[in-house]
């Protein structure tokens, strides 16, 4: 029989016990565990606190009341210390479900994050224990808001002081490169008994998720889209972005840079499977068990972790949880200067490696040191934590990081490489700049970069883009391909060749592309986006509708899948949906709504009675790029200015040019010969898939 009480639950496990167990061997640390066994077993026993559960160097214990469980951490610490035993522990107090001497329930899981986000010797406890013990003599120090993963809200954190122990007395773990080649597995901080009682919330919550994902796997193999159903590779992992513990916000770049390039260092490791940097940071400050995010992923193992950086020191914690218990395979934290910070990514990545007992090529190093200037370094992380934003702003506060990075370290390679990379995307986000010179900097850049290190894939594949973004095919070929021979997993790489050959009229190659992008990163928005409009370019509409309708589930705002959604409810003839599409991504972009549903209404007054119709005064307010305004302008039956504005694009090089033959709103003039000169002149042919829809009006 299951009950609801209150009661205090204590989390405690010791720090760093990797390292220990590998120096002292196997026998001598059994003895200092079984040492900190009875500590703790002594010390619960005269607080009043009752074990519930351990597993390695973990406990887990209830309180009636949360001072005696405050009290019996201050003094399991105390002891131990002498003992060279480090230990953290974590306490919230709230309703548990006790069934027999089983615990499990919200206020369990609570108590198990605020654990973990301690570090050496640090005894932390959640606001509600801070209040209730409030005026019982406990020093406590306020930690802040915090996002407990799995927890909704933010939770304020309290660190507790007591003179028994200096925390700071245990304050660094000093773990040698070569360690991680004699580590094992090994099971951490696991409350045996709340697996059981959680285990039921678990199969519920991953059954359903698996339904939905078979009616989408359903949906996804009619339309040719990439499976969410399959089997998991029992060595995979996905690498959540890191918690930034730091008091200044702003280090956010620092956390999720962190864990990027963990996850980069990861997907070099041959038979490990690696979900994409997108995917993964798309569960950022979601309120989504491991389990979920898991089988989202399709992944046996997840990485997280929490970053704490001041000055020139950094602490970082990382734990390695098996998705189908929840056990935590692996955990460490480690406090560094900021100048070997590559170190530590080598160890937690080797770490995670041998925890999941992947064989290593002899030798093979997994981080690369890319600079020798951790200042450089910082600043190449800034610019890719905004260039992943992918706005205009975003994208050009990205170049200026990647240029200070560059003047810092101008060997950087990846800085270079991002460089050109913010160079080359901001045409697709722009209403109007010197094309020329934004192309002309991307290409620099890339050259740079391959002329520092010649096998960077990113780089082929940025001087691939710029290459299309000149209509240079042939060239953009030869780059994209090689790029992608380097780094087949690269999915940027693949969307932007999609996007390269699909209006050279190679669908089937540009649908093959586009599809391997969404699958090597199934919750891109850009990805999966793209993949609907390429399938939208080839005609196949509804496998398109399909793609969009995902996407909106994933984030409804995303204005560019709301113009998909309008492209196709045009050309299908269905304007009250397509009016609808218009307005709401004008609302998201910032344009006039009520300008787009007039120039809706025209482009459907024309497709109704076969007339021109009078070109709105204010269009220029309900859609200030030049392509989508060309489309409109031809829907109305005004090929004039239509064409007048399609020459404008070429006069002035705008590389968006590349897709005006395949997008299907600028099929009426495909018949005009001004049109198909223009895009012989650029190497390009109208596409006849993209009129298609023109037959059934």
């Amino acid at each position: 029989m299951t009950e609801r009480v209150l009661a205090t639950v204590l989390f405690t496990d010791i720090v760093g016990s990797t390292q220990r167990l590998s120096e002292m061997g196997d026998q001598r640390w059994g003895a200092l565990l079984e040492r900190h066994h009875e500590v703790v077993r002594t010390e619960l026993a005269r607080h009043g606190g009752r074990e519930v559960s351990t597993t390695g160097d973990g406990f887990v214990a209830v309180f009636d009341t949360p001072a005696p469980a405050i009290r019996c951490a201050l003094t399991i610490r105390s002891a131990l210390g002498p003992l060279g035993i480090d230990v953290r522990a974590g306490l919230h107090t709230g309703e548990i479900e006790r069934s027999g001497e089983q615990i499990g329930g919200i206020a369990v899981h609570t108590a198990a994050r605020v654990a973990a986000l301690g570090g050496s010797g640090e005894i932390l406890i959640s606001r509600t224990v801070r209040d209730l013990v409030s005026g019982g003599g406990f020093h406590v120090i306020d930690l802040g808001e915090r996002k407990l993963k799995g927890v909704p809200d933010r939770w304020r954190v309290f660190k507790v002081h007591g003179d028994e122990v200096s925390s700071s007395a245990h304050s660094s773990v000093a773990l040698p490169a070569g360690l991680w080649s004699r580590v094992r597995s090994r099971p951490w901080l696991a409350a045996t008994a709340t697996a059981l009682i959680l285990s039921l919330i678990i199969l519920s919550l991953s059954f359903i998720s698996r339904e939905r994902e078979g009616v989408r796997a359903d949906e996804a193999r009619n339309a040719a889209t990439a499976p969410t159903g399959r089997d998991v590779a029992q060595a995979s992992i996905a690498v959540l972005p890191f918690d930034n513990m730091s008091a200044d916000e702003e280090n956010e770049y620092f956390a999720d840079g962190l864990a990027e390039e963990i996850l980069n260092a990861l997907a070099n490791v041959p038979g490990l499977k690696v979900a994409a940097r997108t995917s993964s940071f798309s569960f950022k400050d979601k309120d989504a068990d491991i389990p979920t995010i898991a089988d989202a992923l399709g992944v046996r193992t997840v990485l997280e972790g929490s970053v704490r950086k001041s000055g020139d020191r950094v602490r970082i914690t990382a734990q390695l949880v098996n998705a189908e218990d929840g056990l935590h395979l692996w955990s460490e934290t480690y406090d560094r200067e900021l100048d070997d910070i590559f170190v530590v990514q080598e160890e937690i990545a080797r770490a995670i490696v041998e925890a999941l007992e992947v064989r290593l090529a002899t030798g093979a190093a997994l981080v690369e040191r890319p600079t020798g200037s951790q200042e450089a370094y910082e600043e190449y992380l800034r610019g890719r934590f905004l260039w992943n934003q992918r706005t205009p702003e975003s994208l050009q506060a990205a170049v200026g990081h990647f240029e200070r990075a560059v003047a810092l370290d101008p060997k950087f390679a990846l800085a270079w490489a991002g460089l050109a990379d913010a160079h080359l995307t901001l045409p697709w986000y722009l209403t109007e700049a010197d094309w020329d010179a934004l192309l002309k900097s991307g290409r620099e850049a890339a050259e740079r970069a391959l002329a520092i290190d010649p096998d960077l894939a990113q780089a082929h594949i940025a001087l691939g883009l710029y290459h299309a973004s000149k209509f240079e095919w042939a060239a953009a070929d030869e780059e994209f391909q090689q790029g992608l021979r380097l780094d087949p997993r690269y999915s940027t790489g693949h969307y932007w060749y999609a996007y390269t050959i699909g209006p050279q009229g190679r669908l089937d190659e540009a649908i093959e592309h586009a599809r391997i992008a969404a699958e090597l990163d199934p919750l891109s928005l850009i990805n999966v986006r793209g993949y609907g409009w390429i399938l939208m370019w080839a005609g196949r509409y509804e496998e398109a509708l399909t793609l969009a309708d995902r996407v909106r589930e994933l984030d409804p705002n995303f204005a560019a899948n709301w113009q998909l959604y309008a492209r196709i409810y045009a050309v299908q003839g269905r304007w009250l949906e397509a009016a609808e599409a218009f307005v709401r991504s004008a609302e998201l972009r910032g344009w006039n709504p009520a300008a787009i549903r007039g120039a809706t209404a025209a482009m459907e007054r024309h497709a109704r009675e076969g007339q021109p119709v009078p070109i709105p005064t204010d269009l220029e307010m309900a859609v200030p790029r030049n392509m989508l305004q060309a489309e409109i302008i031809a829907m109305m039956g005004q090929p004039d200015s239509a064409m007048a504005i399609v020459q404008r694009m070429y006069d002035e090089g705008d590389p968006n040019l590349r897709e005006a033959g395949i997008e299907p709103l600028l099929a009426p003039l495909h018949g005009d010969p001004r049109f198909v000169a223009l895009l012989e002149r650029i190497g390009l042919a109208p596409v006849p898939a993209a009129r298609a829809w023109m037959k059934d009006r």
